[in-house]
């Protein structure tokens, strides 16, 4: 077996799409400028895991982190001591085809990713897998695996099944944004500046955590160099900008990104009317899933609040863990536990980030 690593950059991107384009059941948050999006917001250095024999193949796309970067580590660790690695913000995880027409195929491959990764200083790798995939079920054999909460999906086959599928609050809400006069379009990018005030805003207001703070940059990555996978969809009352939602997509599957709302215009609706135009968008470019997420905690208002677009929509959302240094990894929670007295090593699966 060929074990296989790519390091993305401007030269090697077509050659990262063209190795996870080949699995049937790839999207977007598989592809090389999802990867740079996610980077430009500093979260690592963009890394393809790839091995094929036969029939079979695997794949895994991960950002690199030195832990020395993280503020919980300052002044007690050395640059370029230890790395981990994580699968991008979303949903992503292993995929793997025809593993089973070659019963040492994922033994092999595991071997040899644990042996790349302790011998450059990798210490653990996170995991979160994708609900609509199920990918989890691959590799419960070579990870750590733990369920924790659900996130929704809208089924985009036909119109009809979408409104459906809705709950009567649910289509309530929407015909009330309707009535109020609120107009849903997709936009040229030609009110990114403003969009972006109203998504700070709305994160200022919601008291969300500093990881959900993107800056100009991301948004115009999204705007620009994704403008194939990313669709702005914005809501205006009377010509002015309420809310909006981003969307990335591609041929199988849409995904509900990011949005914002601006203040004083919660009870317009407008979210309610954005995702059911974005759901019949879906359906009209032959999408078959347009995949909600979940809430930030297992069933809170976000999660009820997503339910309401499909009631048999529920999905589990599986994270997982590999340690490949176990003695580095006990280091490095042994040094939060010396230094910081509140530190709880039950409060993360990656011990140490805790």
């Amino acid at each position: 077996m060929i074990f296989n690593v790519l390091k993305l950059n401007n030269s090697s991107k077509n050659k990262w799409d063209s190795i996870t384009e080949k699995f049937c059941c790839s999207d977007i948050y598989f592809k090389s400028s999802y990867l740079f999006l996610c980077s430009l917001h500093g979260k690592g250095e963009p890394m393809l895991f790839y091995s094929e024999e036969k029939q079979s193949k695997i794949c895994l796309v991960a950002l690199k982190n030195d832990i020395s970067d993280s503020i919980k580590f300052k002044n007690l660790i050395k640059k370029n001591e230890f790395y981990d690695l994580s699968t991008p913000y979303g949903y992503g995880g292993f995929l793997v085809e025809n593993e089973e027409k070659n019963h040492k195929f994922l033994d092999d491959f595991f071997a040899k990713f644990n042996e790349y990764c302790q011998n450059n200083n990798i210490v653990s790798l996170f995991l979160r897998f994708h609900p609509l995939l199920e990918n989890h079920k691959k590799i419960k054999n070579f990870c750590n695996i733990f369920k924790i909460k659900q996130t929704i999906y809208i089924s985009t086959e036909n119109q009809e099944e979408i409104v459906e599928n809705m709950s009567s609050k649910c289509r309530n809400t929407v015909r009330k944004a309707q009535k109020l006069g609120v107009v849903v379009d997709i936009d040229d990018k030609k009110n990114k500046d403003e969009l972006i005030k109203i998504y700070l805003d709305t994160m200022k207001r919601n008291n969300a955590s500093k990881y959900y703070y993107f800056n100009k940059k991301y948004f115009n990555y999204l705007a620009e160099d994704m403008k194939n996978n990313a669709v702005f969809f914005c809501a205006k009352h009377k010509e002015k900008l309420i809310a909006f939602s981003i969307i990335l997509y591609d041929n199988n599957t849409s995904h509900y990104h990011l949005s914002g709302t601006k203040e004083g215009y919660k009870n317009f609706a407008a979210n309610d009317l954005i995702l059911f135009q974005a759901a019949v968008w879906s359906c009209e470019r032959g999408i078959k899933k347009f995949h909600l997420g979940g809430g930030l905690r297992a069933n809170d208002n976000l999660f009820a609040f997503k339910k309401k677009f499909n009631k048999q929509g529920a999905l589990d959302f599986y994270v997982g863990k590999i340690i490949f240094d176990e003695k580095k990894f006990c280091r490095l929670v042994k040094l939060r536990s010396i230094n910081n007295e509140n530190f709880n090593p039950n409060d993360m699966i990656i011990t140490y980030r805790g």
